[in-house]
């Protein structure tokens, strides 16, 4: 009996200790920018996602809004901006990288600044 008290409580305190953001994509970016971003008397216009206004205007799989949910994660909400799917930022992030392009609008493939990076094609 003592072992399964013991092992009741251990998972719970692992269940408390493991605090999870939740992650939205119901939103576009410009929704975003100024549902989330902006504040009381702040004017934003012309925004653009991926360098294009219609993108702004629709949602998008790498862009997302975020909140704590009261735990111990330090900024209470936001917006999440990934080079995959944002509903990863959720977790849990076990290993060194993770992402899914599902979705995700492909920028320009003779962008200069992504050129100058590298120029490995990974698939």
């Amino acid at each position: 009996m003592k072992k399964v008290i013991s092992s009741l409580i251990l998972m719970f305190i692992s269940v408390l200790s493991f605090g999870q953001i939740t992650v939205t994509q119901t939103q576009s970016p410009q929704q975003l920018v100024d549902n989330v971003l902006s504040g009381s008397g702040v004017i934003i216009s012309n925004v653009t996602f991926n360098g294009s206004n219609p993108n702004a205007q629709t949602q998008q799989t790498m862009i997302g809004y975020f909140n704590n949910n009261g735990t111990g994660f330090p900024i209470q909400e936001g917006v999440v901006m990934a080079t995959g799917d944002a509903i990863l930022a959720v977790g849990p992030n076990s290993t060194g990288g993770s992402t899914n392009n599902n979705g995700v609008t492909n920028p320009d493939p003779s962008d200069p600044d992504l050129a100058a990076i590298g120029t490995a094609n990974e698939q």
